[in-house]
């Protein structure tokens, strides 16, 4: 326990911007969509700031044109970093991916291209991002997601399980 709180105190001014989205985005009553862009801009900014090697890996595979990573890149990346706990292929992080960067498109910028997500997606989009970027600081904190997976401990979006969420992404 000593050294998460060690390792929390070397990072906690970089840490701060991430956990103030996320508790601002679990602990107000807003809509989902708005709970949606707050997780995307925690994704955003976790990314830049705990994750950008490993979402430059990702860009350099799937946009080797692109200077930077994109949205979706940063999804896959942060994904396949807490995989352990969801088990998803390749194919269904780069789908959850993709389609999670075209949702934020349409809502940002209503463009072609982009998709208007439905209040069942939004719901999950959200819950999933925000779980993601949790487990994510929790790997910059050291703690082992195995725990979660040993424990058997289960995945929650409200009273949904992930895999209820989920069973379209497993398709």
């Amino acid at each position: 326990f000593g050294l998460v709180i060690n390792r929390f105190l070397e990072i906690e001014n970089q840490l701060n911007p991430a956990l103030e989205l996320y508790y601002q985005s679990i602990s107000s009553d807003c809509t989902s969509l708005m709970r949606f862009l707050n997780a995307i801009n925690m994704v955003e900014y976790f990314s830049n700031e705990f994750d950008k090697e490993n979402s430059e890996t990702v860009k350099r595979k799937r946009n080797p044109e692109r200077d930077a990573p994109t949205l979706a890149n940063k999804i896959e990346s942060l994904f396949k970093n807490v995989n352990v706990l969801y088990d998803f292929d390749e194919p269904q992080i780069l789908k959850l991916a993709t389609r999670i960067k075209k949702g934020r498109t349409y809502y940002v910028h209503y463009v072609k291209n982009s998709i208007k997500l439905n209040d069942r997606e939004l719901l999950i989009y959200h819950c999933l991002l925000e779980d993601v970027i949790l487990f994510n600081v929790y790997l910059q904190l050291r703690i082992d997601l195995q725990y979660f997976v040993d424990e058997k401990i289960p995945l929650k979006c409200g009273t949904y399980s992930i895999d209820e969420l989920l069973s379209f992404i497993k398709e």
